[in-house]
């Protein structure tokens, strides 16, 4: 009963609120970081207008932030959180995506297109123009993991000055793992190869990752990654490494570099 009481007089002396710069800005299709002023220890989020995608909170390491996506327009965000059992009041932000002007509706911006004047009639050609050549093809969806990533990324270096630093540390691990996967030399005293097994590879990944980040160093991406492996790539260390199996570690290690190379 004391204890619900002094939530309740807290909450009477210093409100749970959550605040917001007036607009917030950012590029179409880009991930735009959304963190807020609050005295909560989480935010909940919630889009008002289609079109804008918020990041699941799961996926995120700060449990105030969140990351939105969106096509070129104006949406509104909405957002709450609490101190005890005391809901603050909803705050609403308002995020700019494309620099359309303030007066457009909320939504994607689709202005009214001009019709244009229609061009005075031609005589017919003696032949038929040549079709023209196929335009570029469309930009291809990034994959699951690199938009998990860059999602927790977001969240984690606004919390630790050195994130950069550690994921550029955990991009050269993988770059050895792949680099392992595919190396059939042999140990000059026993003549068998130094990578036999797909253990071998995963006890090298292991070995760099505790010599250069401590444990709970960029956790987050680390779990992440630890869940596309268990997906992905063979749990048995005892195999033995055919052709096969070495080109298989060797393009995943490869992609998971590449991605953490481009959070940078």
């Amino acid at each position: 009963m004391l204890s619900l009481l002094l939530v309740a007089l807290l909450s009477q002396t210093n409100p749970p609120k959550v605040e917001f710069p007036p607009v917030i800005s950012g590029e179409p299709n880009n991930f735009i970081t959304i963190l807020p002023t609050t005295n909560g220890k989480t935010v909940k989020y919630a889009y008002i207008d289609k079109g804008l995608n918020v990041f699941p909170s799961s996926l995120l390491a700060n449990p105030i932030a969140t990351v939105v996506t969106a096509p070129k327009g104006k949406y509104r965000l909405l957002a709450y959180t609490a101190l005890g059992d005391v809901p603050s009041d909803p705050a609403i932000v308002i995020i700019n995506v494309g620099n359309v002007p303030d007066s457009a509706p909320f939504g994607p911006f689709n202005p009214t297109p001009i019709p244009p004047t229609p061009p005075a009639p031609n005589p017919p050609a003696p032949n038929p123009p040549a079709p023209n050549p196929p335009g570029p093809m469309p930009p291809q969806p990034e994959d699951a993991l690199a938009s998990a990533l860059v999602g927790i990324y977001g969240g984690l270096k606004d919390q630790d000055r050195n994130a950069a630093d550690k994921v550029a540390k955990l991009a050269l691990i993988y770059r050895e793992g792949a680099r392992a996967a595919i190396n059939t030399d042999t140990d000059p005293n026993t003549g068998k190869p130094f990578y036999n097994t797909v253990g071998d590879v995963y006890a090298k990944v292991n070995t760099l990752g505790k010599e250069y980040l401590k444990e709970q160093d960029i956790y987050d991406i680390r779990d992440r990654l630890r869940v596309e492996m268990n997906g992905l790539l063979p749990r048995n260390s005892s195999l033995v490494l055919d052709n096969n199996v070495r080109a298989l570690l060797n393009k995943e290690f490869s992609r998971y570099a590449s991605i953490l190379e481009k959070l940078q």
